[in-house]
């Protein structure tokens, strides 16, 4: 087969020949994602469950610990190849097992075909990752420490996915009191802090900023006066929250100066709205005029808007929980040094 023609088939499965899998809601917050199987009909997956092999007494729930009434998968259909590339192989089982917790409901929010295609370029990623694998590794990338890190982290989600399961059906269960509870401890999270809308006028020099300020503020027509100057309009410099600790928010029209300290503590002293401060303020990329044209109280999303998002934050919860409790058992069994002393070596070179 010519190189990228097996990635191209998998854009042209009949549609027939596509089931989107229906997979329960996830907990890790990743994107919604669904699963494309291009061979549905030699019945590895199917919606209802399937006639048993020989070779398998009855449908088994897959290993990935997903609820068997939305789909199954035998021991002998987790075993069928899904890509071969020379003898490495992707098996099905492993595959499904891999994109089990992001087994989201994409086709409700985007539609079959578009989950069709989102799959599609999935397995298609896969195949490439096969074909370079090789090479890389004999290159010895393997032992890079991002490398290293990476297959770190990919079996400690196959760890947590097996401590999830274990905890059984109850795991996922999310009351209204956990998400009260979970909102409450997170509020900032879900809160859009009180702030000032300043709006400013950028000068290149000191001379013509205090010209437009005097003016400014001189003047009781404050649109005619920036029209003798010729500024035809103040630029948005974004949303200062209430407490300073919070970033400013910048605008999405205008191109963003930096905001320093200076302007904020001038900004913050601004009262009512249409006030100017009655100095010129300096910046790293000239001088501001500043005024204050709006605020915005502080607002905080209900839980009972944010049912999904709760709950995706409290199972994340949960499986951290998890790993820190099996983490802390492991270290009172491991023999574990710590040498935080030879941190002293690391200097910034000159």
């Amino acid at each position: 087969m010519a190189p990228r023609q097996s990635r191209r088939l998998l854009r042209r499965v009949p549609k027939r020949n596509r089931i989107i899998l229906v997979g329960r809601k996830g907990s890790s917050g990743a994107a919604i994602v669904a699963l494309l199987l291009t061979f549905s009909a030699a019945g590895c997956l199917r919606s209802e469950p399937p006639p048993p092999p020989a070779d398998t007494p009855a449908a088994a729930p897959s290993k990935a610990g997903k609820d068997p009434a939305k789909w199954t998968l035998t021991e002998a259909q987790r075993a069928q190849p899904l890509i071969r590339v020379g003898d490495d192989v992707m098996t099905l089982g492993f595959f499904v097992d891999m994109m089990g917790p992001d087994l989201l409901l994409w086709r409700e929010v985007n539609g079959a075909d578009s989950a069709n295609r989102k799959i599609a370029e999935t397995l298609e990623g896969h195949l490439v990752g096969m074909l370079l694998a090789k090479p890389a590794l004999a290159a010895g990338h393997g032992r890079l420490p991002e490398a290293t890190q990476l297959r770190s982290r990919l079996l400690v989600d196959a760890l947590t996915r097996e401590l999830v399961q274990a905890q059984g059906a109850a795991f996922d269960v999310v009351t209204d009191e956990d998400r009260q509870r979970y909102h409450a401890a997170h509020r900032a999270e879900f809160t859009t802090p009180a702030a000032l809308r300043i709006s400013h006028i950028l000068c290149d020099t000191r001379a013509e900023a205090q010209q437009i300020l005097d003016r400014l503020l001189s003047a009781a027509d404050q649109r005619a006066a920036m029209a003798k100057v010729g500024v035809t309009r103040a630029r948005n410099l974004g949303m200062f929250p209430i407490d300073e600790s919070l970033p400013v928010e910048p605008p999405n029209d205008s191109p963003k100066p930096p905001v320093t300290a200076a302007l904020r503590s001038a900004a913050k002293t601004l009262t009512v709205n249409g006030e100017i401060y009655p100095e010129v303020v300096a910046g790293p990329r000239g001088f501001h005029i500043l005024k204050r044209t709006g605020e915005r109280a502080e607002r905080t999303t209900p839980p009972d808007r944010l049912k999904a998002t709760l709950k995706r934050g409290i199972l994340a919860e949960r499986r951290q929980q998890l790993l820190d409790q099996l983490a802390d058992k492991l270290e009172l069994e491991a023999d574990v040094q710590y040498h935080p002393e030879h941190l002293e070596h690391l200097r910034v070179a000159p």
